[in-house]
């Protein structure tokens, strides 16, 4: 069997692996600022019947090796401008304590979203190769019984990457 989608990508959250059908560890999670969505956020993001949701606010994705071109960072601050705000979530989708899928959300300006969307893809291809769909605006790869889903904001505010199991 080769490498896993998640392992070619290499993500770290806040410096923690993102590695898809990987256990649950809390303590570990909570290290790196991830937390156990609460009450309302679970009634915002209605999981399926058996899954658990960690979340993370202001956190830092890193991808593919350690240059530090390879991260999207939140940007935010009093001082910051507006048309320069870059607000990061996470998400971390566990089906019976198993990491099953995993999302990050870029938002709060939805030109400085796509910038950073389209430099993930962009680098993304050069070291994965092209998406496996080219016919919409979401880019779409699956290797190894993964998925990796870029969503631009397009119509909306934010922009997403999505890795999960297909």
């Amino acid at each position: 069997m080769g490498i896993s989608l998640s392992r070619k990508l290499n993500l770290k959250l806040n410096g923690y692996p993102i590695n898809l059908q990987k256990p649950l560890d809390d303590q570990v999670l909570k290290r790196h600022e991830v937390k156990k969505a609460g009450f309302i956020a679970r009634l915002m993001l209605k999981p399926e019947k058996g899954e658990t949701i960690y979340w993370a606010k202001h956190c830092t994705l890193m991808y593919l090796d350690d240059d530090p071109a390879n991260v999207i960072a939140p940007v935010i601050g009093k001082g910051t401008d507006p048309a320069q705000r870059l607000g990061t979530t996470a998400f971390f989708h566990y089906t019976g304590r198993i990491l099953s899928g995993f999302a990050f959300q870029i938002s709060n300006h939805a030109a400085t979203a796509a910038a950073a969307l389209e430099t993930f893809e962009m680098r993304v291809r050069a070291s994965i190769g092209d998406p496996s769909n080219t016919d919409s605006y979401l880019k779409t790869w699956k290797d190894a019984g993964q998925k990796l889903i870029v969503d631009p904001p397009a119509e909306k505010r934010h922009g997403y990457i999505h890795l999960m199991v297909a």
